[in-house]
């Protein structure tokens, strides 16, 4: 069989299907519909005859188009109506769940009569009659109402607790449906609840499946590896490995292997850039200086030394409690003793002293935080680390804080990163600035840059 639908002659359907009740035949029944070949990983969810199968998939496994197969054959083979043997597409969003109304749209066309795509009001029906909604759990009050016999939701650990619980769950309840939940893992959820029930042999009606990017088809495993390769650990084991992340945990990993030389004075030639964390309230200034050009001396297996080229702190000053022009003509010092560029955080309180630097002619670019780009931030620095594409030496302050970073999973599961509570940063993002403006060199632009906030991605 084919990726796809296509429609041929053959007997009627026999025996009953789960979850449904015995239909009268109607005059479409003597037509069947072509599903797709599935993949071996594909196949050991379609065989389960659990009445609750959990899912948990790295990205691109293909669990989409496993799933709108399943929902598809439901519909075939369940004759119904809006009220009889409905089946619903559940994801977080309305957005999610019209991509996975347009693949079945688009698959299945000589099976359906008719398709609906208001907002709230999505829809497919099927010609012989069955329903197939899809939803989402935005508002998931508003889902309350009939029984549904067959449901699918799509990236489940990213819904609340409570659509679940208790709004989609009770749904199977009178029908004794049956239901699929699919997802990419954020955090130890209640999705990470019911992976769990899905593993113990107490519980018959679930069963759980873990199936990482790696294994499905579609992907080349080079493209996994390079992915592993340029992501941070805990990102590509989840997105990739399907792993369920502690809900907090520490970001950078390989902090002492990346310890390598000392302070230094700035060499001829050498091109710098710097990155400067303004104090604000009782927090601490941080400047780091990175020599672009440093250079990291190995020994082979030959016992001869060899030398290669990566971006080194050769400087670092730290202090709080001077006014913001004291801050900005200590910064001006450094600029002009290693010169380069200037990266700074110019949020809030931090867009007045940028605009001091330009007032001094200082090349410099502004880094505008939000919830995004602090992530974009921390993630490079934390393949930097990972991957040894970064040195420092002995700071014992900055060794220190690296060490507590930690990430937070948030109710949307995305990953939010910061000192534990009363510590400080100041020295990771300082550094995390600097690393970007090594990673991102802007040596033949202009030191003015205009910026979006809604980007908020600096142009360095």
């Amino acid at each position: 069989m084919t990726r796809g639908a296509g429609m041929s002659r053959g007997k009627p359907p026999t025996g009953r299907p789960h979850g449904g009740a015995r239909k009268p035949k109607v005059e479409e029944q003597h037509l069947k519909i072509r599903l797709y070949q599935p993949h071996p990983g594909q196949w050991a969810l379609h065989k389960s005859q659990a009445r609750f199968r959990i899912c948990v998939c790295g990205r691109r496994w293909g669990k989409t188009m496993g799933c709108a197969n399943e929902v598809a054959k439901f519909a075939w083979e369940n004759p119904g109506d809006e009220t009889t043997n409905v089946s619903w597409w559940c994801a977080p969003t309305y957005n999610q769940s019209l991509k996975a109304m347009n693949l079945m749209a688009n698959n299945f066309k000589p099976a359906i009569s008719n398709v609906r795509r208001a907002v709230g009001q999505m829809m497919i029906t099927w010609k012989n009659g069955s329903v197939t909604a899809f939803q989402s759990t935005e508002r998931y009050d508003n889902l309350r109402g009939e029984g549904v016999t067959f449901m699918v939701l799509d990236e489940a650990a990213m819904m609340p607790r409570a659509a679940f619980q208790e709004v989609l769950r009770p749904m199977l309840s009178d029908t004794m449906g049956r239901c699929v939940m699919i997802s990419t893992p954020r955090g130890k959820n209640w999705f990470y609840v019911m992976y769990q029930r899905g593993l113990d042999p107490n519980y018959p009606d679930y069963e759980s499946f873990s199936f990482p990017t790696i294994q499905s088809p579609y992907i080349p495993d080079s493209e996994v590896l390079e992915a592993q390769a340029t992501l941070p650990e805990d990102v590509f084991a989840q997105e990739y490995g399907g792993a369920f992340l502690d809900e907090a945990a520490g970001v950078f990993h390989g902090i002492e292997g990346c310890l390598y030389g000392a302070l230094e004075d700035p060499i001829p030639g050498h091109r710098y850039v710097i990155g400067w964390d303004i104090a604000k309230s009782r927090d601490w200034s941080v400047v780091t200086v990175i020599d672009t050009d440093a250079v990291l001396v190995l020994k082979g297996e030959d016992s001869r030394s060899y030398d290669t080229r990566v971006p080194r702190v050769v400087a670092f000053d730290r202090f709080n409690s001077l006014r913001y022009d004291i801050q900005a003509t200590r910064v001006e010092a450094t600029w002009k003793r290693y010169g380069g560029y200037i990266l700074l955080d110019s949020t809030g309180l931090g867009e007045p002293v940028y605009d001091m630097m330009q007032q001094k002619s200082i090349p410099c670019a502004p880094y505008v935080f939000t919830s995004r780009s602090k992530e974009m931030l921390i993630q490079s620095l934390a393949i930097a680390i990972q991957t040894k594409a970064i040195n420092y030496p002995e700071i014992p302050v900055l060794q220190q804080e690296l060490s507590a970073y930690q990430y937070q999973m948030s109710a949307a599961g995305r990953m939010q990163y910061s000192a534990p509570e009363g510590d400080h940063d100041d020295c990771v993002i300082s550094l995390a600035l600097a690393n970007w403006a090594a990673q991102h060199p802007v040596w033949m632009q202009e030191p003015t840059f205009t910026y979006d906030y809604d980007e908020v991605i600096s142009p360095i």
